[in-house]
């Protein structure tokens, strides 16, 4: 579909990667990492999620940022409105889908079950409501095939449990993990910022081909608790240590979502993964962020929050049009790189923990809304010849 839209292929390979690898992030539901993360800290998974929501917001948003430039970039016009569907259609056909949700919703945050009595319970209410969907209802032949592929997806879990254990064994039973643990230690006390890049690094490589909770389970058991005796908030140093393992799907060499993307899309691998990388930029960037200051993780006052995630969406959005190199016309690259560092800095909360957070913020916010605003304003001054590109209704661009 992207590709008809007129997105070049291994940018719709992208797009697909990026954003069903973020899924693992996005509250309500998130990832199976995320329930084995409640557990290591001994939390409800509603504490979990909430922490995960901004951070998951910025992921998105910078994505949705550089997809809908990208069209204003290369003249995709909006879909025609005849072509749309109707949305009372679709919630009338796909209502049956939205009240299993709402259930694990409601028993994982208002009821506090656990994981596996809130996916027993929204099981069974979907039981109850296909029945009213004609085209969904199933015979014997259906219902085995739910358990075949449930046994499947079973068994993948075994795999991938045992190997985690095997891996956990060695580690514990050389030291190998004590040493993981003393280095941290050592090294984060004289620079903190080259052991979280160290940590991620590991975890990237961990990553490589490997389900992301198989690798969180062992860096969260491994460095994760190193990263907290040295004053990391125990969620941030958890969560930082998810991000890295989540990345190592759409991060190249071994870029698993990647290649899947690729397939689809029916273009080169490695191309699509330094894309990946592109479009979830602010998945590499906001870790460090929360891990020098919580309050993203929403940790924080209330008011202390709402300006940081204020200011953090202002720079999510400058980050973006840095990547892309485009707003309402072409940008150069000193612009571009403005941007990106504008941008960056105004992800870090102002106030917070890290030093000189008011200075980094208005400096970054001053470069990146100066360019945004110069822009704006040279395109609205200079005359519109024919064939020009301009800002669209969907806020795409398009020739005309």
């Amino acid at each position: 579909m992207m590709k008809r839209a007129g997105y070049k292929a291994h940018v719709a390979a992208a797009v697909e990667s990026v954003a069903s690898n973020g899924g693992q992030i996005m509250p309500p539901v998130m990832g199976a990492t995320a329930f084995v993360m409640a557990q290591f800290l001994g939390i409800t998974y509603a504490e979990v999620a909430i922490a995960a929501f901004v951070p998951a917001i910025l992921y998105y948003l910078a994505l949705f940022v550089q997809i809908d430039l990208e069209a204003g970039k290369t003249g995709i016009s909006r879909i025609p409105r005849e072509q749309l569907p109707s949305i009372v259609r679709v919630l009338i056909k796909g209502w049956v889908y939205i009240i299993p949700m709402a259930a694990i919703v409601y028993t994982l945050f208002i009821m506090n079950l656990n994981a596996a009595k809130s996916g027993f319970y929204a099981a069974a209410i979907a039981l109850m409501v296909i029945p009213f969907r004609r085209d969904l209802r199933f015979d014997f032949r259906k219902f085995l095939s739910i358990f075949e592929s449930s046994g499947r997806a079973m068994l993948e879990l075994v795999v991938i449990n045992a190997v985690a254990g095997l891996v956990i064994g060695i580690l514990t039973l050389t030291g190998l993990a004590f040493v993981f643990t003393m280095f941290v230690e050592r090294l984060g006390q004289d620079n903190m910022l080259l052991i979280l890049v160290l940590t991620g690094i590991v975890a990237l490589i961990l990553g490589m081909g490997m389900p992301t909770t198989a690798v969180y389970v062992i860096v969260g058991l491994t460095l994760a608790p190193a990263l907290v005796k040295l004053g990391i908030v125990p969620i941030a140093a958890h969560m930082f240590v998810f991000y890295w393992a989540m990345l190592s799907l759409i991060t190249p060499p071994i870029c698993v979502a990647a290649y899947a993307g690729a397939a689809l899309a029916g273009t080169n691998p490695m191309r699509t993964g330094y894309e990946c990388m592109r479009l979830g930029i602010l998945g590499y960037l906001v870790p460090f962020i929360f891990v020098f200051d919580p309050l993203l993780l929403l940790k924080g006052s209330p008011l202390a929050v709402i300006l940081a995630v204020t200011t953090a969406f202002v720079g999510t959005i400058a980050i973006g049009i840095g990547m892309v190199g485009y707003f309402v016309r072409p940008m150069g690259w000193i612009k571009r790189l403005l941007l990106i560092l504008g941008g960056t800095g105004l992800l870090i909360p102002p106030g917070g923990a890290i030093a000189y957070s008011w200075t980094i913020n208005l400096v970054g916010g001053a470069a990146a809304c100066g360019i945004v605003l110069y822009e704006w304003h040279s395109r609205r001054n200079s005359a519109e010849p024919a064939g020009a590109v301009v800002f669209s209704q969907t806020g795409a661009n398009k020739k005309v």
